[in-house]
């Protein structure tokens, strides 16, 4: 009676012990169902790497485009500098002469020579009036640089607007990569995060059966 009894309580061990491991295996077989044939971070990853060189392409470029503004602004602060020290040189030389204008001059020295030609100015006063027709030439050709300095000065000026174009022109491409080089960056974190939970995910699930697979060791160990 005892012995049958002890056959029986085994007999029911077993089984219970056989359809725990039924229940575990199916445990396993469902966790190994959801890990991927193929790990599909890989693809995320990728997409991700190229998404960098992307960005770092972009940032290159900007990086570029901002030595070759810094170019144009050097350029431009020379011209600048250059047409102010002008500006200023003639108009000390002007009010040094003070006469403004070579046509100015021209009319004192007409007055001078026609005033000399009626013959009716004493010696000294002659010699006085050479003399300042001999300085006011010599006015005139300084003023006359000056013109030439004006014509310098504008294309001086041509220039500037042309480098101030080119300035505009260089701000609108880095407009346009700075927009595209956040928009990356935003790709970038979204892929980033994709990846983030779908490493988590695989490595949560790569637990649950090395956990299952140890349950299941167990029950058959007591077998």
């Amino acid at each position: 009676m005892a012995s049958a009894l002890a056959c029986l309580l085994l007999t029911l061990g077993l089984e219970a012990i056989r359809q725990e491991i039924t229940s575990l295996e199916a445990s396993l077989n469902e966790v190994k169902s959801k890990i991927p044939a193929k790990n599909s971070s890989d693809d995320t990853a990728t997409k991700k790497n190229e998404l960098r060189d992307s960005l770092k392409a972009q940032l290159q470029q900007i990086q570029e485009l901002a030595a070759q503004r810094a170019k144009l602004f050097e350029q431009i602060n020379a011209i600048q500098a250059s047409l102010k020290k002008k500006a200023e040189t003639a108009k000390s030389e002007k009010d040094k002469l003070g006469y403004k204008s070579v046509e100015e001059i021209d009319r004192q020295i007409d007055s001078l020579e026609s005033e000399l030609r009626t013959g009716q100015a004493k010696l000294i006063e002659e010699k006085r009036m050479v003399a300042e027709i001999s300085n006011l030439k010599k006015a005139r050709k300084v003023l006359e640089s000056h013109s030439n300095q004006q014509s310098s000065s504008e294309s001086d000026k041509a220039t500037l607007d042309t480098l101030r174009a080119q300035v505009k022109a260089l701000d609108e491409q880095r407009t346009t990569l700075r927009s595209g080089a956040d928009a990356i960056r935003a790709e970038l974190n979204k892929v980033s995060d994709e990846l983030k939970g779908s490493r988590d995910s695989i490595t949560s699930l790569l637990d649950q059966r090395k956990a299952a697979k140890a349950a299941l060791d167990a029950a058959y160990d007591r077998l």
